[in-house]
């Protein structure tokens, strides 16, 4: 028997969507190594880890994530209130680990992840208001294009070597966009000047190479301004914890921004997010799931291509399926029996209730309390 693994009733505050479902009958359990001749409370024991996640996935705290080694009881996670119909923040109250139990990976085009047996997951909306700084939508929607089109530096101060003033600087070439930065910089302290850019080669029908020089716009904030956005926003500190932080208008006036810097509009009218693999792209993942997209990674061209869908729930249909051997996994136990994880840049809601299928289907609207 898995090592950890406790005996007795089903949490009593479980009872969510999103989750691993129970071990209905005997033979799912002696599938995976049982003995057909244990006590029933073992096979009960057995069901606690099967909404277990392998030791490589991460739990979303107020913090930011952590690892099963860093996570406590009392940490809180984002999990699904059933009687609301809407996400919350649910305290941990119980971490476990098992040292050797069954995962399989299960994968079709927009899911590849890696769990024990029978798990299901969902993103829903939306994450309430926090703590974060009383900004208009208009302020989040230009710390996106800073993020995705800006750069953040100092001047050089000839006095002792220290730092100089903060310049923040966006540049953007898109006559559309231009338009809209000068709108959301209406109010705001700074300078507008012209730059003149060098495009990629190109190579003519007749085979010679071509490059094209185009004119595009650059914005630089303030110092005093800038210094005071980034200290409020808590910018400099983490994107991931400011997203945390916001509200749901926030968040999603944050995304309208890094999807104009380094977004398109596909042919089905959903957007593709394109980032290098660092701290702006894990951003804003962790903001489209709290907004309740699902985000679908695709390797390109040596990017990242964030591919935004609507709210999934696994069903098992249209999933391939590959057991992947006994190994190490670990859960949270939580008040509202489900939790937000991370594996392999990939988010979402899992948990640990067998009462699933009772419940009926979530809301995909609303915010998370």
């Amino acid at each position: 028997m898995a090592s950890g693994a406790r005996y007795g009733g089903r949490n009593p505050a479980s009872g969510t969507c999103g989750m691993a479902q129970f071990i209905n009958r005997p033979s799912e359990y002696y599938a995976y190594g049982g003995n057909p001749n244990i006590a029933w409370p073992q096979s009960v024991a057995m069901t606690n880890y099967m909404r277990c996640v392998p030791l490589d996935a991460r739990i979303l705290t107020r913090y930011g994530w952590k690892t099963c080694d860093d996570v406590r009881p009392g940490d809180e996670t984002v999990g699904y209130n059933p009687l609301t119909g809407k996400s919350a923040w649910t305290k941990v109250t119980a971490v476990h680990q098992y040292s050797a139990v069954p995962v399989v990976r299960l994968f079709s085009n927009r899911v590849d992840l890696r769990s024990t047996p029978n798990h299901r997951w969902l993103t829903e909306k939306n994450l309430q208001p926090e703590t974060f700084a009383p900004y208009r939508r208009e302020m989040l929607e230009l710390l996106g294009w800073i993020a995705g089109d800006g750069c953040i530096g100092y001047g050089l101060n000839n006095r002792g070597g220290k730092r100089g003033k903060l310049n923040v600087t966006i540049h953007q070439s898109k006559p559309q966009y231009v338009t809209r930065i000068r709108e959301l910089l209406a109010d705001i302290p700074h300078t507008e000047y012209q730059q003149s850019d060098v495009a990629p080669p190109v190579k003519r029908a007749d085979g010679k190479m071509i490059q094209a020089r185009y004119a595009r716009s650059a914005w630089r904030l303030r110092s005093p301004y800038a210094r005071d956005l980034l200290r409020r926003s808590g910018y400099e500190a983490g994107l991931e914890t400011m997203v945390i932080a916001m509200s749901s208008d926030q968040r999603e006036a944050f995304i309208a921004g890094l999807l104009g810097a380094d977004g398109y509009l596909g042919r089905n009218n959903t957007w593709t997010f394109c980032q290098n693999d660092g701290p702006v792209l894990h951003a804003f993942m962790l903001a489209a799931y709290l907004t309740g997209y699902w985000c679908n990674p695709v390797n390109s061209a040596g990017q990242k291509h964030i591919h935004l869908g609507s709210p999934y729930v696994g069903s098992g249909s249209g999933f391939h399926r590959e057991d992947l051997g006994f190994q190490p996994v670990w859960c949270v136990t939580t008040e509202l029996g489900s939790w937000t994880a991370e594996q392999s840049r990939q988010i979402f809601l899992t948990g640990n209730s067998g009462t699933a299928t009772r419940l009926p289907p979530p809301r995909t609207s609303g915010a998370l309390n």
